[in-house]
């Protein structure tokens, strides 16, 4: 009589070791040297280019508190107005580079657009460390309730999550590769320019700052 013996389990295959992935973007490579080609162009748009001028500190620091401010103005107290938030400053390239600058992760020649991504477990922290301010994404209500920018998913109790929250995030993520990913502060610089009907023209460069908030309750202990 013939045995038919048992198909061998097959064990789970992990791909850790073998995907080099960018921690900032999730850009994977399949070598170390494409990796390391990776970090040396974020070092080159993280150096100072021939036209940038160098700005007094104290004004850095008091444009920090002005976007501290625009931030805090998108923290809402009701659920119902949480989700995806923006905010539009105008800033010259020299400023923008002068406050994020180490911290920029894509740039574009042909567009000159400057981008930089805040996400996961050190991205508050290191956004404190940007604005000089621990509170830059947290702002406090009454009644011990919180709403705050979403910089890691992780840290978020999806049990003590409003509804309506959970459905914007639900018809976000619906969407194939939505630009603005939950989890991420997204800030960048572009420019802008117009004419009038004399081809007049007319150029300013504006910040955009794109971040999700969440609102929760802090209980007494």
């Amino acid at each position: 009589m013939a045995y038919i013996l048992p198909p061998t389990p097959i064990s789970p295959i992990s791909f850790t070791e073998d995907i080099l992935q960018c921690p900032i973007c999730k850009k994977t490579f399949k070598s170390k040297r494409g990796l390391s080609q990776h970090k040396a162009i974020i070092r080159r748009y993280n150096s100072s280019r021939v036209g940038f001028y160098k700005l007094p500190k104290n004004f850095i620091n008091e444009f920090k508190k002005t976007l501290v401010f625009l931030i805090h103005r998108q923290l809402p107290c009701h659920f119902t107005k949480i989700g995806l938030k923006a905010v539009t400053v105008a800033c010259t390239e020299s400023q923008f580079f002068a406050t994020f600058g180490g911290n920029i992760h894509h740039y574009s020649n042909k567009s000159r657009i400057h981008k930089c991504i805040f996400g996961g477990p050190d991205a508050s922290s290191k956004l404190a460390q940007v604005f000089g301010d621990t509170n830059w994404g947290t702002k406090f209500y009454h009644g011990n309730e919180v709403t705050s920018v979403v910089t890691n998913l992780d840290d978020i109790d999806t049990e003590e999550e409003n509804p309506l929250d959970r459905k914007r995030k639900f018809k976000i993520y619906s969407q194939r590769n939505p630009r603005y990913k939950r989890g991420q502060v997204i800030i960048e610089w572009k420019p802008r320019q117009e004419k009038d009907v004399k081809s007049n023209k007319y150029e300013g460069g504006f910040l955009h700052i794109h971040f999700w908030v969440t609102k929760k309750r802090i209980m007494d202990h």
